[in-house]
């Protein structure tokens, strides 16, 4: 698909910008699903206090670690987002992005 979209880039450019902001909205989707599904395991694990480690040695709690994936995951979703509509205004107004 990059050789397609290299060559729309040059000879289409307003077609190539519609192209990325499809593949922007469903990357925005697909992350939208996954913060949907990792907001409730993060907070299962606070709440309920769920830890790894061995008891007596070192026992360390996971929603730390949960909520830098969940915070990564909506970063990136919000950049998918910000990226389908800078692409669809360049398709709309003729502009190269």
């Amino acid at each position: 698909s990059d050789i397609l979209l290299a060559r729309l880039v040059v000879s289409r450019p307003r077609l190539a910008d519609w192209f990325y902001a499809v593949f922007a909205l469903v990357g925005f989707g697909m992350l939208a699903v996954l913060v949907w599904f990792l907001i409730p395991s993060v907070s299962k694990a606070f709440y309920q206090g769920h830890t790894v480690g061995v008891p007596g040695m070192f026992v360390m709690p996971v929603w730390p670690f949960y909520a830098l994936v969940l915070t990564g995951a909506v970063l990136a979703t919000l950049e998918y987002l910000r990226a389908a509509f800078a692409h669809f205004s360049a398709a709309l107004k003729g502009e190269r992005t």
